[in-house]
């Protein structure tokens, strides 16, 4: 006859079934016990600051990135690179200022095809030089974002008339270098008080041109032989335009020298008042108001 179920758990002894329930709930408690322990519950608070601080991080990254990019939306003059003049301000023929590095000879006793009393081979690299063939026409959308006003010409097209300033700084130069030289060039018909007066506006031309420009070359000295105070040595290296590259470039683009001589007899320019300019009128400076 088969044995009564709770027969058969009746011959565990009472006392090994106690103990054996002790000791499951004392597992029980001593699992809940590590879990609960000052240990366990650092680490897991750790965890959560952690995880915290990472959300804060990436919200802060974020906030920071949007600050950026409407700080150059709003006020892009802020985060321009101050080395580049372009990002500065807007440049019509921005491409035609190729820069390199050269050496460029100051010192006293240079040699070069501009220097030295008047010849005519001088006097042919100055006009070659200053011919007139500089003088741009300009679109009226470069014009505004220039932030420049200038004369309209009067073909239609809408352009108007601007010079790159390095060449009105080379006009100054050839005055005083005439001027300087008035055996070979006779004197100015503007006469004595007008060679003074245009003298004192090239030179401080000049003097705001190199404040501006700067340059980025260093004068540096030597000792010779047959002196005992340090010489200059004023040729350096130096960043410069290409300046045989930028020249092409103002031309290819500029109004024809004969057109600016001859002012295509009327057809050129027209002043509001007075009407077409033309050659002539290079010689009426002034006229009655």
């Amino acid at each position: 006859m088969p044995a009564n179920p709770q027969h058969q758990y009746s011959l565990i002894p009472k006392e090994a079934a106690s103990q054996d329930g002790d000791d499951n709930r004392n597992s029980i408690e001593n699992s809940s016990s590590i879990y609960d322990s000052p240990l366990v519950r650092k680490s897991s608070a750790l965890g959560k600051r952690t995880t915290l601080v990472v959300i804060q991080i990436g919200i802060l990254v974020v906030y920071t990135v949007l600050l950026v990019v409407v700080g150059i939306f709003f006020f892009p003059g802020v985060f321009h690179n101050l080395r580049n003049p372009y990002n500065l301000k807007y440049n019509a023929i921005q491409d035609a200022y190729r820069y390199q590095v050269r050496e460029v000879d100051y010192n006293f006793n240079s040699t070069n095809p501009f220097k030295g009393a008047p010849i005519a081979d001088i006097e042919e690299e100055w006009t070659r030089l200053m011919n007139g063939a500089h003088t741009l026409r300009v679109q009226e959308a470069d014009m505004k974002k220039m932030n420049m006003s200038s004369i309209q010409m009067s073909d239609g097209s809408g352009d108007y008339l601007a010079v790159p300033i390095s060449y009105h700084m080379l006009h100054c130069l050839y005055n005083i270098y005439r001027y300087n030289h008035p055996e070979f060039y006779g004197e100015d018909k503007g006469g004595p008080d007008w060679i003074v007066k245009h003298t004192d506006h090239c030179i401080d031309n000049l003097r705001h041109f190199v404040q501006c420009h700067v340059g980025t070359g260093f004068e540096t000295w030597k000792w010779l032989e047959t002196r005992k105070l340090p010489w200059p040595v004023v040729s350096t290296e130096e960043i410069c335009v290409d300046w045989t590259y930028f020249d092409s470039r103002v031309r290819a683009q500029s109004i024809p020298a004969v057109d600016m001589k001859t002012m295509r007899n009327g057809k050129l320019v027209s002043h509001p008042k007075y009407g077409p300019v033309y050659e002539e009128d290079y010689y009426n400076h002034t006229l009655a108001a």
